[in-house]
């Protein structure tokens, strides 16, 4: 993963109490929302597994497993394309300076 994601006008956050608010994560009473940003060369479905665990893993409460726990939801939101020459990817990912450059 690269970075957690804001959305496209930066909605997507949760607001906790003493004005402190976590980018990239939304909660409802009953799912934890996790929107990430992840290399355009990552496997995306691994990715995405890791951070459910993790996320999973991290919030785990014994007392809320059942009804009443929230289920965690990844979301991948964007991919970042690296930059430069050494940017081709497994799947022909090509950085866009490279495309501008008439290759």
């Amino acid at each position: 993963m690269t970075r957690l994601s804001t959305g496209p006008f930066g909605e997507i956050a949760t607001y906790l109490p003493g004005r402190r608010n976590v980018p990239g994560i939304r909660l409802t009473p009953s799912e934890l929302h996790v929107h990430v940003v992840i290399e355009a060369t990552a496997a995306i479905r691994e990715v995405a597994e890791r951070v459910h665990e993790a996320v999973d893993l991290a919030t785990s409460d014994p007392g809320r497993r059942g009804p009443g726990a929230r289920t965690v939801v990844v979301h991948v939101d964007d991919l970042d394309v690296p930059t430069g020459r050494a940017a081709r990817g497994t799947d022909g990912v090509r950085a866009v300076d490279e495309l501008e450059e008439g290759d």
